[in-house]
C-alpha cells in the first residue's frame, strides 16, 4: 500500500510539473498566452465578486526587428530575457508577466487602477532607458525602449477580449506616434484616468 501511494504521489507530482511547464515560455521562463487567458478570466471573476479593479498592460519592444536583423536572433533572445529581468525588478510579486509571442508581453496588475498602472509602466520605461543593453560576446550596447497600452477593468472592458483589444489598440497608437511611451485606453477615449 505504501508503495502504491508513493507511485501515485510521484505521478501526481510529474503531472503538476508538466502542467507548470505547459504554462511557461521556454525562452524567458515567464508565463505564456495559455496561462494569461486562464488567469485573466480568474481576475475578471475575482473583480466581479469583490467589485474590484485591475489593469492589463500590453507592451512591445520598439524596433525589435532591427535588433534581430542587425545583431542576430541570439542577440534578440538576450534582449527579451533582459527585458523580462527589468520588468521583474520593477513590478510587484503579485503582478503577472506573460509573453504572448515575439516581443509582445502582457502584464496583469491586480487591484491596480489605470492611472497607477501607467505610473508603474512609466517607472519601468525610465529604468530601461537609464542603461543600454550590453550585448554578450559583442562590443556593443543596444539602447532599448518599449511602447505600452494600458486598459483597466471595468472601465475599458469587462471581458478578456475587450481588455486585450483595448490595451492592444493603445499600444499600437503608442508605437505609431513614435514609440517609447505608455498610453492608457482612458486617455485615448478622452476620459480621465481611473
Amino acid at each position: 500500500m505504501e508503495e502504491l501511494i508513493a507511485r501515485v504521489n510521484a505521478i501526481f507530482s510529474r503531472v503538476q510539473e508538466f502542467e507548470h511547464l505547459v504554462m511557461k515560455d521556454e525562452l524567458t521562463g515567464i508565463f505564456n498566452r495559455r496561462y494569461l487567458i486562464q488567469r485573466l478570466h480568474e481576475e475578471i471573476k475575482l473583480a466581479q465578486d469583490k467589485g474590484g479593479i485591475f489593469s492589463v498592460v500590453m507592451a512591445d519592444l520598439d524596433k525589435f526587428k532591427a535588433i534581430n536583423d542587425t545583431y542576430g536572433h541570439s542577440a534578440g533572445d538576450q534582449v527579451l530575457q533582459y527585458f523580462v529581468t527589468k520588468l521583474k525588478q520593477n513590478l510587484r510579486e503579485s503582478d503577472v508577466i506573460c509573453r504572448c509571442g515575439g516581443d509582445e508581453f502582457i502584464i496583469l496588475l491586480p487591484e491596480t487602477s489605470g492611472k497607477i498602472a501607467v505610473s508603474i509602466m512609466q517607472r519601468v520605461k525610465r529604468s530601461i532607458e537609464k542603461e543600454s543593453f550590453p550585448l554578450a560576446g559583442e562590443n556593443a550596447e543596444i539602447p532599448l525602449s518599449f511602447s505600452a497600452g494600458v486598459a483597466c477593468y471595468p472601465a475599458d472592458g469587462t471581458t478578456a477580449e475587450e481588455l486585450l483589444l483595448a490595451s492592444d489598440i493603445v499600444m499600437y497608437q503608442a508605437k505609431q506616434s513614435g514609440g517609447n511611451q505608455v498610453l492608457s485606453a482612458a486617455k485615448a477615449a478622452g476620459r480621465s484616468p481611473d
